[in-house]
Formats: C-alpha cells, structure tokens, sequence
C-alpha cells in the first residue's frame, strides 16, 4: 500500500510538472509576441502586466495573430483535461492514507502485541504518506501550476476582448454610422 501511495505521488508531481512545462511553453509565445510588437516601435498597442487593454487599436497584437492565438488556445486545451484529472486526483491521497490506517489497524492481532505495533505502525505511516502527499501536491498544484493556469486564461480573456473592441471599431468605421452619433 505505501508503495503505490508513493508511486502515485511521484506519478503526481511528474504529471503535474509536465503540464506545467507545456502550459509555460504557450504562455512564453504570448509574452514574446507581445513584447515583440511592443518593441518594434508601432503604435502603443499591446496587453498590461495586470491584463488589461490599452490603446484599444489592438489589431497589430491580436487580430492579425488569430491563427497564433488559436494555436495557443488549442495548446492549452489539450493539457486542460489532464490537469484537471491531476488537480482531482489529489483528493484521493487523504483516502488512501485512511484506507492504509484501517487496514493496518485490522491486520493486527489483539492477542499479539507484535502484531499490533507493526499494525499500528503501518497505519500511522500510510496516514502520514497520504496527507503528505496530498498537501505537497495540492502545493504545487495552487500555487505554481494553477497561478499559470489563471494568467493564461486571463490573457486569453484580454485577447478576446481585444479582438472584440477591433471587430466593433471596424464595423463602426466601415458602417454609415455618424461618429459623432456613436461614441465607445
């Protein structure tokens, strides 16, 4: 039992930085594009630090990158299911831990003390592998892959919504509309 607990949590953290390493991959190809036309000297066009839009006339970061950013997006969507499998599967280590301490409890014998203290003693270190376990992977998971997690998927959001302010200033500079009429 401790062998496949331990197994699992090395299986664990493995998976969890591969996803990690991908994920980080498709976040380094935003930052350089971005930073790419930022430097280039065009208009002041690009994505903030904290994610918000700025000089609305983000056509040169976005809408000409679709295909870029649906790359992107497909990347990420491919490791989403795996990472959430992981993120999920977490959970199952506290289970385990108890399952190793009941078993331990029940494998050993009243009548022999021996039997009881090797009993007792695996209980307590499936108990201590599984909430060990659980809590080191729960770690890594929050604070180092599920942070990349929610700055991809806020930097999706800020390219969609880049992509949507372009497409409505488009339609209002190819439509009749008056400008002084339709102010955004």
């Amino acid at each position: 039992m401790l062998t496949v607990m331990i197994v699992l949590f090395f299986v664990g953290v493995g998976t969890l930085i591969y996803i990690y390493c991908r994920l980080n991959q498709v976040s380094k190809r935003f930052e350089t594009r971005i930073r790419q036309i930022q430097t280039k000297g065009q208009s002041s066009t690009g994505i903030m630090d904290d994610g918000t839009v700025y000089n609305v006339s983000a056509q040169k970061v976005v809408v000409h990158n679709r295909d870029e950013l649906e790359d992107a997006r497909e990347e990420y969507n491919k490791h989403m299911p795996w990472y959430n499998a992981v993120s999920q599967a977490i959970s199952v280590f506290p289970l385990l831990g108890i399952l190793g301490t009941v078993w331990g409890l029940r494998n050993g014998s009243i009548t022999d003390i021996n039997s009881l203290i090797s009993g007792f003693g695996f209980a307590l270190d499936t108990t201590i592998v599984g909430l060990g376990s659980a809590i080191i992977l729960k770690v890594i998971d929050y604070f180092i892959v599920g942070s990349l997690v929610y700055k991809l998927e806020q930097e999706f959001y800020t390219a969609d919504l880049a992509i949507e302010r372009e497409t409505l200033k488009r339609d209002k500079e190819g439509s009749s509309y008056n400008e002084t009429e339709t102010t955004y």
